[in-house]
Formats: structure tokens, sequence, C-alpha cells
């Protein structure tokens, strides 16, 4: 597969990416006169919609115990959506800003040894930002579809407007599908732009430790590859913090909702185990969760083997200059790059299954104490 070939695969799932935008979150609206950018606001109008008759169903259930949580459930993970679609575009100049650099990388080089390089990294990295996409596609489609048979099979919708469409059965219907769809696409557009630059960092760090490894191989163009390196590291620490810092909420966001949902759910599946509604969203919440840790423990291994690479090199037989350069480059890997929830707590495998573990353990206190409430 030659460069241009490889930029063209990239480009078309970049602007399958965009389109998406543009037909779900309505971005096209930015570029329409100053009186009509309102509809810009429309997707947040609509999962505010859905947050607010999710919440009122709680409060109209008439004593069904089912039909109270499961609208608990949908209004965590309708303000899941809502937040996070909230500080995603406020912070989408700097997602735009990855991208373009990202662009950068698949342009051609004209060094016959760098280019196998980039071309090796980015072939592999394409087969599994498109495998990701796949699974998290057939996951969020699988869970709309088994909630929505659900719902509609023991005609229990999970949304209220008090006092309106209550002889309207089918109407109730309908706006409950629309929510539940729109949401589905919602949430899987977000967690697929996060999810494919995350992809790509994983690439990028591939290509350093490849060029890395290229300076114990030759002696000949050790000044010029140590340039490559060095504005590389540059390149990726300042857009993966500008990454952090446009995902700090978002991250936050998403891991503390994904927790309070899993204790939830845990302690409803133990009421009742047979429940296959509950045990798909369960699997949808850890998916989305497993995801973040399995990005955040890549990135966290990856830059922390940058530091090693680059001790390992034949710094000794380099030039004052280029030692010098070398050296710059290992100040700059000291610090590891990772995700990190509020600013403090890593997200890895490490969080996934202390998280998972705590989840369980507050649902059995919670079990424990209804139990003896009741008796």
């Amino acid at each position: 597969m030659t460069q241009k070939e490889r930029f063209v695969i990239f480009e078309k799932m970049v602007r399958v990416l965009e389109v998406s935008h543009q037909l779900i979150l309505f971005t096209w609206a930015k570029k329409l006169n100053w009186k009509f950018r309102f509809f810009v606001l429309i997707p947040i109008i609509i999962i505010t919609a859905a947050v607010l008759t999710s919440f009122a169903k709680m409060f109209h259930a008439d004593g069904d115990k089912m039909v109270f949580a499961v609208a608990g459930i949908f209004t965590l993970g309708y303000s899941q959506m809502l937040l996070s679609g909230i500080f995603l575009m406020l912070n989408e100049g700097k997602i735009n800003n990855i991208f373009t650099w990202l662009r950068q990388m698949h342009q051609e080089h004209e060094d016959e040894i760098v280019s196998p390089i980039y071309e090796d990294n980015l072939v592999k990295i394409e087969k599994l930002a498109y495998l990701f996409m796949r699974v998290l596609l057939c996951i969020t489609t699988t869970t709309c579809v088994v909630i929505n048979s659900y719902v509609h099979i023991r005609e229990k919708f999970i949304l209220g407007i008090p006092y309106v469409l209550e002889d309207y059965v089918h109407l109730q219907g309908f706006i409950a599908n629309f929510f539940l769809f729109y949401g589905s696409l919602y949430l899987t557009l977000i967690e697929a732009t996060i999810i494919f630059i995350g992809v790509y960092f994983i690439a990028t760090l591939g290509i350093l430790s490849d060029l890395i490894k290229l300076l114990s191989e030759t002696t000949e163009s050790t000044g010029k590859i140590l340039k490559l390196i060095v504005r590389l590291q540059v390149k990726i620490i300042e857009n993966f913090n500008d990454y952090c810092e446009a995902l700090f909420y978002v991250f936050l966001i998403q891991i503390s909702t994904c927790v309070f949902l899993l204790v939830l759910l845990f302690f409803l599946l133990m009421h009742t185990i047979t429940n296959a509604m509950y045990l798909v969203i369960i699997v949808t919440v850890m998916s989305q969760f497993a995801m973040f840790c399995f990005f955040g423990q890549i990135i966290h291994n990856r830059s922390e083997r940058i530091f090693t690479d680059l001790y390992i090199t034949k710094w000794y037989e380099m030039d004052v200059k280029d030692q010098k350069a070398l050296l710059l480059a290992m100040k700059m890997s000291q610090r590891t790059l990772g995700f990190k929830v509020a600013g403090m707590y890593d997200i890895n495998f490490v969080m996934f299954v202390q998280m998972i573990k705590l989840c369980f353990s507050y649902c059995t206190i919670l079990y424990s104490i209804i139990t003896e409430m009741i008796i």
C-alpha cells in the first residue's frame, strides 16, 4: 500500500466522522448566518428533553420498581451524553487541531529510511481503528435494539411527561424510540471521536520508538534522525496535552457515571438475575469503561518505554552535539503520558479491576442494608 493510498483510507475514516458530526451534532449550522446558528443547540435540546422526561418518569412510575429503576438508569445515561457533548463542543478547536496534525503524519517523507517506519505503524493502527469502530457500533446497536424490544414487549416506557400524552401510548412509544436511537448515535459518535484519536496516539508513540531504534542501526544520519525524534516528541506531548485538556471533564463524567451505573445495575441484577436488559446494559457500560482503561494502559506503556529505548542507544559513540539532543529527548520522556480522572487517578487496567471490585462491594453492602430493612 502506497503512502497516498493510506492517506486516502485515513481521510475516508475522518470524513465519516465529520459527516456524522454534521448530521447528528448539527455542526453544519456553524457555517450559517449568525441568525440561524442556534440550530447547533438542537442536539443539546434533544438530549436535555430525554434527561427531563426520563427523570419525570421516575416520579410517575405508579409504584412499578422496575420502571423507576430503568428510568433512573436512562436519566444517568442521558446526563452523561449531555455533559460529554457540551464539553466536547466547547473544546472542538483543540480536537480539530489534533486531526490536522494527524493529517500531517500521513504526508510523504523524503527520507527512505524513515518512510517505512511511518508506513508500517500507520497501516497497523488503521486496522485497529477500523476494528474498534465496528466493535463500538455493534455494541451500541445491539444494546439499543434489545432495550427497545424489551420495553415494547413489556409496554413500560422509560419517559414521562406529566399530564401530557398519558392516553397516547403510541406517541409515547415513538418519542421513546426517537430519544433512544438518537441518544445511541450521539453516544457512539462521542466515543468514536475519543477512541479514534487515542488509537492514533498509540501509532505516533510506535513511530517514535522505531525512530529511536534507528540510532543504534545507523551512524551516518544520527543528527538528522535525532532532530526528527525531538520534533516528533514535542508534537506528541503538545497534542496529547491538548487532548487531555479537551477531555478533562469528559473523562471525569464518563468514569463517574459508569461507576454509578454499574453499582445500580449489579444491585438490580441481584433482584432479577434473569433480566436480559440489565445484562446487556452492564456489558455496554463495562465495554465503555474497559476501552478507556485499555487505551490509557497502552499509551502509558508505550510512553514509558521511550526513556528505556533512548537509554540503550549507542549514545557513547555520538558527537557531543548529538548527545545533548539525546539528553533533551530523555528529559522530555521522563514524564510518561496517560489518561487521568480529575488530573489525579490513572485510567488503566488497575483502575478497571479496582472499580469493578468497588462496585461489587458497594452493591453487596447496599443489598444487605435493604434486605435487613425489609426484614
